[in-house]
């Protein structure tokens, strides 16, 4: 028996170390075509890589911004900044509460913010959180964080990718990579934001009415950041930002989203009795434009002065 355990786990190490170095190997010489289960987005859309780079400077804030592209797209901290706020933008594209998680856990420490506010776009919670896994190990430190995350989310391309970023890292091979601070029609601004050229949403798309359906494992995850943020003393603001009047009225279940997330911590729902308008406040979609992020984080400071949420 003890004979057969012992073989088991060679064949365990030897299976192991010959699948790290396949994936090594497969990435760096297989057609892109042949290793689309293997990504590394370094540098990708959102500014994640500049904005991790610099949260690894900051220290001691008022404010802790986290989120999807919502979030870096749409809490200015320069508006934040002139208004006595000393704030950071953890955002990045697509990021589910399972990616925000590791984050809080990396920085928190670091950060010690006082209020801690989440954007929580309903269709976020909708995703396995693949993409956003993809974009932060590509343009983050990979660290224990990573592997709990990946074993939650349980998906190939997370596996493969996270021992490619690994690899990576550890030989350095990124190390001198640099983002530009404007990229097509981005701008970085200090503190994790990215400003937008100004835009105006059209209005002419029309959208299927719809539900909203959950993924269990974004609401636990939910439940488990906001306990970590909570442990540390921070006060926690879940927000769903403002988006288009028409793809908001395309979704039929709303109660059953605010009754979720206000029964987490404290909420609101901006969209509730919206004065934004869809070709006046919007650049697409989802995303408001320079103006209507103007109009929004008057709203957001506003009610954080009200509650006296950020004591001086």
């Amino acid at each position: 028996m003890k004979l057969f355990l012992k073989k088991i786990a060679l064949f365990a190490l030897i299976s192991t170390a010959f699948y790290l170095v396949f994936i090594v190997i497969w990435a760096e010489f297989a057609p892109k075509y042949l290793s689309e289960n293997i990504k590394h987005p370094l540098g990708m859309s959102g500014h994640s890589h500049t904005r991790m780079k610099e949260a690894d400077t900051k220290k001691n804030i008022d404010i802790l911004f986290l989120g999807s592209s919502h979030t870096y797209r749409g809490f200015n901290t320069e508006i934040f900044e002139k208004n006595g706020y000393k704030t950071f933008n953890l955002g990045s594209s697509s990021q589910t509460p399972i990616q925000t998680k590791t984050l809080v856990k990396r920085y928190i420490k670091q950060l010690k913010p006082k209020l801690a506010i989440i954007e929580v776009y309903p269709i976020i919670f909708e995703l396995e959180g693949v993409e956003s896994a993809l974009d932060l190990m590509a343009n983050d430190q990979i660290d224990l964080y990573n592997i709990e995350e990946a074993i939650t989310i349980n998906n190939s391309r997370v596996y493969n990718s996270l021992v490619y970023s690994w690899y990576r890292q550890l030989f350095k091979l990124d190390a001198t990579f640099t983002e530009p601070p404007k990229l097509r029609k981005d701008t970085y601004i200090s503190g994790g934001f990215v400003q937008q050229e100004l835009t105006y949403y059209t209005g002419k798309d029309t959208f299927p009415t719809k539900a909203w359906k959950f993924q269990d494992s974004q609401i636990k995850a939910l439940k488990e950041l906001v306990e970590i943020l909570k442990k540390n003393e921070i006060k926690v603001w879940l927000v769903q930002a403002p988006y288009t009047k028409s793809v908001y009225n395309s979704y039929t279940n709303h109660a059953f989203v605010d009754s979720t997330f206000s029964s987490i911590t404290e909420y609101k729902n901006f969209n509730i009795n919206s004065t934004f308008v869809d070709t006046v406040d919007f650049t697409d979609k989802d995303h408001l434009n320079k103006y209507g992020v103007e109009k929004f984080n008057k709203h957001l400071i506003n009610q954080i002065k009200q509650n006296n949420w950020v004591k001086k």
